[in-house]
């Protein structure tokens, strides 16, 4: 098989030229020179044998030095681009002895043309008389199918144009090759081709080549003789039905084009008067046998269409499966590969079929793939130097290969390798050290070292308990950075020495810690534990007095409510000390205020025990009477014999007596009763008659006021006094009343006993 991986072919380059060149102008290319036909190494192998010039010329497949193509990729499409100057006529299509097609105005024309070109039988062809010009080797004489011929063009018209596509593209692979088959060997071709630059973008020209022929008719089985001096034709071994040799004409596709593009069409002119008879067809080699190298353990996932380089819609399939492990090999190429186990070490081989998309679905070919499994690196080991704050240097000390290019390192977690083993002008950070093999290109893969350089530091606090009555510093280290594992050196008053990382049960001084780390990198820090002293006091919040005690201010009741012991239980629940014991002694309380409004400030001592911390809290309780005097109401005197006249009944029943009765019958928790006449009410008459009077009784506080009534009543008990009058004698009448009462009248009588009796109201 030919390869081209590490050099990139002259022809190619200049191709690449011309095609920047053909795009600012397709007419005129100057410069332009013809691809290199194959002319060494190749056989024809024929699936019969040709006994007639009309039997079938099978081509089976070509041998191109020593390597066997027998998979010919047809075209998905025929157009006739530009029809020549003699017309439809000259253009026909030959089976044999058959006559397929007389005319390029046939309806079925560019179907029997497109299998024309389909068939690997090289006796059934295109052919066409005179619609070609003889333009052979000459690229300024090259007109675009849309376009006129420049004025000075040497013909009446450019010669007829044909095109075969293919959908989807065919890659133009390393190895490919285009052939072109031309009966007698004796007419030019220009041969462009087109389609996509590797890597993607739009269709263009892709390369161009003239075939050279004889220059005269060649006839007759010529046993597969090389192309004569100047011509590009192979004389192969079969005839056309004219008995003419057939030529075959082979070139390289990485001659005419960039390798990687894909082509998308194959576009042909007459470059001779006669135009030429034949064909065009590509050969290609997709399945190609993989070899790969995986690392310990790791399941694989590939793609064969990395190095096959098959067209798009290609399909794959397996047909012999590995002997261990698992393999799942998807239509499109990809697959992934378990192996039996993580340590799984070995080779491991399974073969592949790929069928190429109709409709050369007829393509079918099988490659193998080779997966060796090889062991990773040693995890690495290694020394670290601190050469200064913020600076390391790390040197590997293994694996170090045998050969001085077998590993490379890296620092960053395998994106950048070297293949030295020092390290320099380190920064502090996190680093991910990996290790490659150069021969197998196996990483450490999960097991890579985390090394974390950063300066060492110490940090730490000192304390004393101040209520231990031993030796009781301490001191609490913490350290960052460096590598661990960490030593400690310690040194302090009389000759104290230690090498743990925290101290207990110091006595007062200065202490000092020389750390080191792994690498032996070293820091200092000193300490200060002092002599120990309670100087903290008691803590807390002063709990509140009560308040709205119903008492009157006298010490005693209220000391009988919220007593000095309860108010000292609370302190010492409200106050903590960092020693633990809280006492509280009480030292006096003043009493402010009245019944109606008191307050009793309280003052306690707290102390933790030591003198110096000791001080002093109020606590002051408030509140007021807030009991109404109480008794029962005296009752009102009843049957006063008096007029209803408020003045005669005050002096009967004064309210002094009612006041003086009531401050009697009413007492109260704080001493003193006062009543306070308000006001009276009169009603009735004289035969019967009330008198309710108003009064307020207080405590001396407002707020326990109340006012009560009493109701005294009474009548007139007096009867009227008085002389009776006499009565009238010796009256001159007849006993008659009448009479009578003419001459005494009963308003007299009444007038006269009016006149001598009185009453009191």
């Amino acid at each position: 098989m030919r390869n081209n991986y590490n050099c990139i072919s002259v022809n190619i380059l200049k191709n690449a030229l011309i095609l920047a060149f053909f795009v600012i102008s397709p007419i005129f290319i100057y410069g332009q020179t013809n691809a290199n036909s194959i002319k060494t190494g190749v056989t024809f192998s024929w699936a019969d044998p040709q006994s007639a010039p009309k039997d079938p010329a099978v081509l089976d497949y070509i041998t191109i030095n020593g390597t066997q193509y027998n998979t010919f990729v047809v075209p998905t499409s025929y157009e006739l681009s530009r029809l020549g100057e003699e017309g439809d006529t000259a253009n026909k299509i030959y089976n044999g002895d058959i006559e397929i097609e007389g005319t390029s105005a046939s309806s079925s024309w560019n179907l029997n043309a497109l299998n024309a070109f389909k068939d690997q039988n090289l006796n059934h062809y295109f052919t066409s008389d005179k619609n070609g010009k003889d333009i052979c080797n000459d690229y300024g004489l090259i007109v675009e199918v849309n376009d006129n011929p420049p004025l000075n063009y040497p013909y009446s018209a450019p010669p007829q144009v044909q095109a075969i596509s293919y959908d989807p593209a065919i890659p133009a692979n390393e190895d490919g090759v285009l052939m072109v088959t031309e009966r007698n060997a004796n007419n030019c071709f220009h041969i462009a081709i087109y389609g996509t630059p590797k890597g993607g973008g739009s269709e263009g020209l892709l390369g161009q080549t003239f075939i050279t022929a004889n220059n005269s008719a060649i006839y007759g089985p010529q046993g597969g003789a090389v192309p004569n001096t100047g011509t590009d034709y192979w004389l192969s071994e079969r005839v056309n039905v004219n008995n003419g040799t057939i030529g075959i004409a082979l070139f390289y596709l990485s001659d005419i084009v960039p390798l990687g593009s894909n082509i998308t069409k194959i576009q042909f002119r007459g470059a001779t008067t006669d135009h030429g008879d034949g064909k065009f067809l590509l050969l290609q080699k997709y399945a190609v046998d993989q070899q790969l190298i995986e690392c310990l353990g790791s399941s694989y996932q590939g793609d064969l269409t990395v190095l096959n380089n098959a067209p798009a819609k290609t399909k794959y399939r397996v047909t012999n499966q590995p002997s261990v492990g698992n393999l799942s090999l998807n239509a499109d190429g990809t697959y992934t590969y378990t192996p039996p186990n993580a340590n799984f070490m070995g080779d491991v081989e399974f073969e592949y079929e790929l069928e190429l998309a109709a409709p050369n679905n007829h393509v079918r070919e099988t490659g193998s793939v080779k997966l060796s499994y090889v062991a990773r690196p040693p995890a690495p080991t290694y020394n670290v130097t601190c050469n200064n704050p913020n600076d390391f240097t790390v040197e590997i000390t293994s694996p170090i290969g045998t050969d001085p290019a077998e590993y490379e390192y890296s620092f960053d977690g395998g994106t950048t390798y070297q293949s030295t083993t020092t390290f320099m002008s380190l920064i502090e950070g996190s680093y991910t050290i990996n290790v490659r093999s150069t021969f197998t290109n196996c990483d450490l893969g999960t097991s890579t070292a985390t090394l974390d350089l950063f300066d060492l530091k110490i940090d730490g606090n000192s304390s004393e308990d101040a209520c231990s009555p031993t030796p009781s510093g301490k001191i609490d280290l913490t350290v960052t950075g460096g590598l661990p594992n960490y030593t400690y050196s310690w040194t302090g008053p009389n000759s104290f020495t230690a090498t743990t990382k925290d101290l207990t049960n110091l006595e007062p001084g200065n202490y000092t810690v020389t750390v080191t780390d792994a690498k032996g990198c070293s820091t200092d820090k000193s300490f200060v534990i002092n002599t120990s002293s309670d100087t903290t006091p008691p803590s807390g919040t002063t709990p509140p007095g009560t308040t709205n005690i119903n008492a009157c201010p006298a010490e005693t009741q209220i000391d009988a409510i919220v007593t000095t012991a309860s108010d000292i239980t609370d302190i010492e629940t409200a106050y903590s000390d960092n020693c633990g014991t809280v006492t509280t002694t009480f030292v006096n309380q003043t009493l402010t205020g009245d019944q109606c409004a008191w307050s009793l400030e309280r003052t306690y001592t707290i102390s933790d025990g030591i003198s110096s911390n000791n001080f002093n809290i109020t606590i002051t309780h408030s509140g007021s009477d807030q009991t109404p005097a109480t008794g029962n109401t005296p009752s009102g005197t009843t049957n006063i014999n008096a007029c209803p006249a408020e003045a005669n009944i005050d002096a009967l029943v004064t309210t002094a007596a009612d006041i003086s009765a009531i401050e009697t019958a009413y007492s109260d928790n704080c001493g003193t009763v006062t009543a306070t006449f308000v006001s009276q009410t009169l009603t009735g008459d004289q035969c019967a008659w009330s008198l309710e009077r108003t009064y307020t009784i207080s405590d001396g506080c407002s707020t326990n006021d109340f006012d009560i009534t009493i109701t005294h009543s009474g009548s007139d008990l007096e009867a009227a006094t008085g002389n009776t009058p006499s009565g009238t004698t010796n009256i001159n009448a007849c006993p008659i009343e009448a009479d009578i009462d003419t001459l005494v009248t009963t308003a007299s009588d009444i007038s006269a006993i009016e006149n001598t009796y009185s009453d009191n109201c």
